[in-house]
C-alpha cells in the first residue's frame, strides 16, 4: 500500500495545490505566505510545482520552512524551470537549508530572484551560496537578498 501524504485541512492551499495542477497560463503567482505549512506540506506543494509550468512567482514567507523544506524547494528549482522569483522571508531554513540550494541554483538559469530575508545563516553560508550563484552558466544574472 503506498504512503499516504499529509491531509490538507486549509481550503486556501487545497485550491493553490489544484490551481498548480490545473497548469492555467493565467496562474502566474503562487501566494502561500503566512501559512505557516512547515516542511511536510511545503513538500507536497513542491512535488505539485515541478511540473507547472505557468507560475513564475513563488511567495513563501512566514510558513515555519526548515531544512527539510528548503530540500525539497531545491529539488523543485532542479526540474522547475518556468519560476523566475521566489521568496522564503522570516521562515527557520539555517545554514543546513541553504546548502540545499546551491546545486539546483547553479543549474537553474532561469530564477532571477531569490528573498532569503530573516532567516538565520552564517557569513560563511551566505558567501557559499553566493559564490556558487557567481559561478552559474548563462547571462542572466540571479540575485540574492539576505535583507531583513
Amino acid at each position: 500500500m503506498p504512503a499516504k501524504g499529509p491531509e490538507i485541512d486549509d481550503p486556501v492551499l487545497a485550491a493553490a495545490i489544484q490551481r498548480i495542477t490545473d497548469n492555467k497560463p493565467e496562474f502566474q503567482r503562487l501566494d502561500l505566505q503566512f501559512m505557516m505549512m512547515g516542511d511536510e506540506l511545503l513538500a507536497v506543494v513542491c512535488n505539485t510545482m515541478a511540473k507547472n509550468t505557468s507560475v513564475k512567482q513563488i511567495f513563501l514567507s512566514n510558513n515555519g520552512i526548515g531544512p527539510a523544506g528548503a530540500k525539497a524547494i531545491g529539488g523543485l528549482l532542479a526540474k522547475n524551470k518556468t519560476i523566475l522569483e521566489l521568496s522564503l522571508g522570516v521562515n527557520k531554513i539555517g545554514d543546513a537549508g541553504l546548502a540545499e540550494f546551491g546545486k539546483p541554483l547553479a543549474s537553474n538559469t532561469t530564477l532571477k530572484s531569490i528573498a532569503f530575508g530573516r532567516n538565520s545563516f552564517t557569513d560563511e553560508a551566505k558567501a557559499s551560496l553566493v559564490q556558487i550563484v557567481e559561478g552559474r552558466k548563462g547571462d542572466d544574472k540571479l540575485a540574492l537578498s539576505f535583507q531583513a
